[in-house]
């Protein structure tokens, strides 16, 4: 919470010092992409709360129906005809491991989503890393007999699609269990 202070204390006052100081078109450049970055950042939570809302209105369902069919089965077992139809395979779904899996799942493909959007949006500000990100680490030798330089920016690309994968072959079982 003290972090978030300082920063919201901190930000205006470095843009003001920026500006008297005779940067201004850098202190409006800056403080124009940190408000984008504020207003995309609030526009995720709000699609992830949405998200999370929905998940639970299937959550509580999914409950419903758990809770109806076990007590058609509680019925024919005691012989009695208020439910006439009765589940044969009922599938009993761990609600709890399933909300929590689509909870880390749509928190995680959100910070993804909003990574590469600020990512996107602070491009132009951040070319001072464009040197570093183009080192080459390795060379291999490509199709056509050329051969190609594998990049830093490469290796963040590729760490990046394996959290992503990781994070989706964990939490996929509970998505696939609300579909169904």
């Amino acid at each position: 919470r003290s972090v978030w202070l300082s920063a919201a204390i901190a930000l205006p006052l470095l843009m003001a010092l920026l500006s008297i100081f005779g940067f201004q078109y850098t202190s409006i450049r800056i403080t124009v992409d940190i408000i984008k970055t504020l207003d995309i950042i609030f526009w995720l939570s709000l699609l992830g709360s949405v998200l999370i809302r929905l998940l639970r209105v299937k959550k509580r369902g999914m409950q419903h129906a758990q809770a109806m069919r076990a007590a058609r089965r509680r019925a024919q077992e005691e012989g009695r005809s208020d439910f006439a139809e009765i589940v044969a395979n009922e599938r009993i779904v761990d609600l709890t491991a399933m909300d929590h899996q689509i909870r880390r799942l749509i928190i995680g493909f959100l910070v993804v989503i909003g990574f590469g959007v600020i990512t996107a949006q602070w491009y132009e500000e951040l070319t001072a890393l464009a040197p570093v990100l183009q080192v080459g680490l390795w060379d291999v030798e490509g199709a056509g007999g050329g051969v190609k330089a594998i990049t830093v920016s490469h290796l963040l690309f590729a760490l990046a699609i394996t959290v992503v994968a990781m994070m989706t072959s964990r939490n996929i079982p509970g998505l696939i269990d609300a579909m169904l």
